[in-house]
C-alpha cells in the first residue's frame, strides 16, 4: 500500500535508472507550454491584471454605492459642460453635437422633462476622453460609474441648464 492508501498501479521490480532517467528527458521535451505562443505570454498576465483590477473596482463600486452616488456629480458635469446656453451662445455641448448630427438629441432633452438614459456611444461623441477621466476623478468614481451615472444624468441636465437659462433672460435685471 502506498501512503496515500492507493495500491501501486503495478507491482513488480522497480525501472532501472537508465530507464527511468530516459522518460523523464521524454516527457521533459513532449510538456507543451501552456502559452508556447510569446505574444500570448506577454498578454495573460496582463489580461489577468486587467481583469482583477475591473474586479476589484466593480466591489468598491458596489461597497461604496458608486453606481447611485450624485453627489457632486452635477458640479462636475455643469463645470464640464461650461456656460449655459444662449440663443446667441450655444453651449458646447450643442456645438460638438451639431457637428456630429446630435443637436436634435439636445434639442428633445432641452424640451422633455423625463428623458431616458442616453447610451455610452452618444457620451462618448459629445465628451472627450480628458472629459470622461476628469469626471471620473473629481467624483471620485470608477470609469464604468462615471459613465453609468453621466448616461442618466446628461439628459436631465441638459433639461435643466436649458430651463434655468431660459428663466435667467425672462427676469427683470437686477438694480
Amino acid at each position: 500500500m502506498h501512503k496515500t492508501g492507493h495500491k501501486p498501479a503495478r507491482a513488480g521490480p522497480a525501472m532501472p535508472p537508465a530507464c527511468r532517467d530516459t522518460m523523464q528527458a521524454r516527457n521533459r521535451e513532449q510538456r507543451v507550454p501552456l502559452l508556447s505562443n510569446p505574444l500570448l505570454q506577454q498578454e495573460a498576465p496582463m489580461a489577468i491584471t486587467r481583469n482583477v483590477a475591473d474586479i476589484t473596482t466593480r466591489i468598491g463600486d458596489f461597497l461604496t454605492g458608486a453606481h447611485g452616488d450624485r453627489s457632486g456629480a452635477l458640479s462636475v458635469l455643469n463645470d464640464i459642460l461650461g456656460p449655459l446656453p444662449a440663443p446667441e451662445h450655444p453651449s458646447m455641448l450643442e456645438n460638438r453635437a451639431e457637428a456630429v448630427g446630435l443637436l436634435p438629441v439636445i434639442h428633445a432633452w432641452q424640451i422633455h422633462d423625463k428623458s431616458p438614459p442616453t447610451d455610452e456611444e452618444t457620451i462618448h461623441t459629445l465628451f472627450h476622453p480628458a472629459e470622461l477621466a476628469r469626471f471620473s476623478t473629481q467624483t471620485g468614481l470608477s470609469e464604468l460609474a462615471a459613465m453609468n451615472i453621466l448616461r442618466e444624468m446628461l439628459p436631465t441636465a441638459v433639461r435643466h441648464r436649458a430651463v434655468t437659462a431660459q428663466a435667467s433672460r425672462a427676469a427683470p435685471p437686477v438694480q
